[in-house]
């Protein structure tokens, strides 16, 4: 097994789980501005402020596995390549 192929794999895994992550808390935006728009009753729009705060988390969640695993791809094939041994 290449090792350098399963970290890149790992990596670009990682970047792709961030930009799902992302369109789902868009989602949970627009479930929020839904239920703050379109709600009839007290309770629906009470559901606007607990999906906001989610979306953000989920944001924060998102752009912390991006920035953290999108620079590890080009840093995986550097450090392999500059010593095999210490990368392993």
């Amino acid at each position: 097994m290449d090792i350098l192929k399963a970290g890149i794999d790992w990596a670009k895994a990682e970047v792709f789980s961030s930009k799902i992550s992302l369109l789902l808390s868009l989602l949970f935006f627009l479930a929020a501005i839904g239920f703050w728009q379109l709600g009839k009753t007290a309770m629906a729009k009470a559901f606007a402020w607990p999906m906001l705060v989610a979306g953000v988390l989920m944001i924060a969640v998102a752009a912390g596995l991006y920035f953290a695993n999108n620079p590890r791809i080009t840093q995986f094939e550097t450090a392999y390549n500059t010593d095999a041994k210490t990368f392993i």
